[in-house]
């Protein structure tokens, strides 16, 4: 080879390697995200900026003042919760109760949403599971196994989704959500002097906290007892309450308004009509149930809770309030409420069933709603609260209606006869062979 060549194929090599440092340095600027901000050059020129290297201190004085400003924007914001663990407080750690619920129960982590819980029907695992990529599910056959398969993991490591969830804010506003930027934003929205708000390891236990607003239950307070609650309500599925309660964006709709904020003020009566002994929603309910009995005593409350406690109560004369025996799916879908037990015994004999239900109730709210929801799963009728709650969710069916068609009056054989066709006509309405109509 010419001796002239040479410098020219020396010159070639280097470039070439220079090339090939060039690339491997932009490939590596690529893996570390940006970390590495100039490009290494193999001989000589700048060298790769340190992480963490010393900034320049007029950098560093125009990050404090932006900070100084955003302390200054949430001043007297805030938004830190208190956990709240799966099995409850040390004062709501109760012996286990028999499982007596029927499995399989299915525990989820990692669903839409980030949902970790556990759910009881396959409709709703699907939901929660289908085409979410990291989802894992399990079918257990207790409830107990079905919990521990659910928290397991978290256990194991650090970077769990954390329920934020909040309730009794403004306008009776409440929410779940994953990210503190948008609970931040939240809160910021619905600020109240009786605004609660919880973190949670579980969304079971926060859904149930939010579906509980404005009521003393506190099945919230655990994770199976959060389960049990929605295994009563086996109209109520978790799926719904995800769409309802979850908050996904800062300025997304909140839910608000609940019975309580919504129904003021309450109406409490007691020995009303028919003796009668509940609340009810509406004031010309309340002066008619009233105006047409000589001892009625009412009472009108700004809450649900106190509403209970003064309809509920007795007098220091009276020796026990009334009591309200109801019956249900008697012969043909009989149903009925008596004031008198020999009255009951007289019905009973008439429309006996194997399937005969038949409940003794200290006021006439819930007895009306244990016979309007005959025939089907609902069980609002179980507490005085989830009975008014029910009631104002179908304002159609009001507490005068429901007495007229329902209470069945002593010595009225035509009226007894009528209210139990009626009965049969409601209850067989799911089967047109069986549909009875009477004027």
């Amino acid at each position: 080879m010419c001796r002239w060549l040479l410098p020219l194929k020396r010159m070639h090599v280097e470039f070439g390697t220079r090339q090939l440092h060039a690339s491997a340095a932009s490939a590596r600027i690529k893996i570390t995200y940006g970390k590495q901000k100039r490009t290494a050059d193999p001989k000589g020129g700048k060298s790769p900026a340190k992480v963490g290297s010393k900034r320049p201190a007029a950098v560093n004085a125009a990050d404090k003042a932006k900070k100084t400003t955003r302390k200054k924007k949430n001043a007297g914001f805030d938004f830190e919760l208190k956990e709240w663990p799966a099995f409850g407080e040390p004062s709501d750690k109760q012996p286990v109760a028999e499982d007596n619920l029927e499995g399989p129960f299915y525990a989820v982590r990692g669903g839409r949403d980030s949902f970790r819980g556990v759910v009881l029907n396959v409709l709703d695992y699907k939901a929660l599971v289908d085409d979410i990529t990291y989802a894992e599910g399990r079918s257990k056959k207790t409830l107990a196994e079905a919990i521990d398969w659910s928290l397991k993991s978290r256990q194991n490591r650090s970077t769990c989704s954390q329920f934020f969830a909040f309730r009794n804010g403004l306008d009776g506003a409440r929410g779940i959500t994953v990210a503190s930027l948008v609970l931040k934003g939240a809160l910021s929205r619905v600020s109240s002097p009786s605004l609660e708000k919880f973190r949670f390891c579980n969304m079971t236990q926060a859904l149930v906290f939010c579906q509980q607003a404005g009521t003393s239950n506190t099945d919230w307070h655990t994770l199976e007892g959060s389960v049990r609650y929605l295994a009563k309500h086996p109209n109520v599925f978790t799926q719904d309450l995800v769409a309802e309660f979850v908050v996904r964006k800062v300025q997304a709709a909140l839910r608000k308004g609940r019975l309580d904020t919504l129904q003021k003020p309450f109406f409490a009566v007691r020995g009303g009509v028919d003796s009668f002994r509940g609340i009810v929603l509406h004031k010309k309910h309340y002066v008619a149930l009233m105006e047409m009995a000589r001892r009625a005593e009412g009472r009108s409350v700004s809450t649900l809770e106190k509403a209970m406690e003064f309809c509920l109560a007795t007098e220091p004369n009276e020796k026990a309030c009334t009591r309200f025996f109801a019956f249900r799916n008697g012969l043909q879908g009989a149903r009925g409420i008596a004031l008198d037990k020999q009255e009951l015994k007289s019905l009973v004999a008439r429309v006996r069933t194997p399937w005969l239900e038949i409940f003794k109730f200290n006021n006439m709210t819930q007895a009306l709603v244990f016979c309007e929801q005959a025939a089907i799963k609902d069980s609002d009728w179980s507490s005085l609260e989830d009975s008014v709650r029910y009631l104002s969710r179908r304002p159609s069916r009001s507490t005068l209606t429901l007495i007229a068609e329902f209470v069945v009056r002593k010595n009225d054989a035509r009226l007894v006869s009528r209210h139990l066709l009626l009965g049969g006509e409601a209850l067989s309405a799911l089967s047109s062979a069986r549909m009875m109509r009477v004027l």
